[in-house]
């Protein structure tokens, strides 16, 4: 596995438009373009990763929340702190979209 990290949402889109990525962990919280939006933006463009999954995750567990996240684009999310056996699931699933 190669991960590659972004301090913020802008840097995480001009990454993303660079290369081809298998998945995207998405923080919902970052300073500056959040998460949400950020994944807005990479769902309208049509980019290497406009379809790439993208696993959300959270503090914030309202219901409320967790819809906004996958109204924004998000296939899936992840509450924080991350549980690794969750994180597994949910990478799981990616990947079988990915295959579909």
């Amino acid at each position: 596995m190669e991960l590659t990290t972004a301090l913020d949402g802008l840097e995480a889109l001009k990454q993303l438009e660079t290369r081809a990525f298998d998945v995207v962990l998405m923080d919902v919280n970052m300073p500056g373009l959040d998460g949400r939006e950020a994944t807005r933006r990479l769902r309208a463009g049509r980019g290497l990763n406009h379809d790439t999954p993208v696993i959300g995750f959270s503090a914030g567990v309202a219901d409320d929340e967790v819809q906004a996240c996958r109204e924004a684009g998000m296939t899936d999310w992840l509450a924080k702190p991350l549980d690794i056996r969750a994180l597994y699931a949910a990478l799981d699933r990616a990947r079988s979209k990915t295959a579909a």
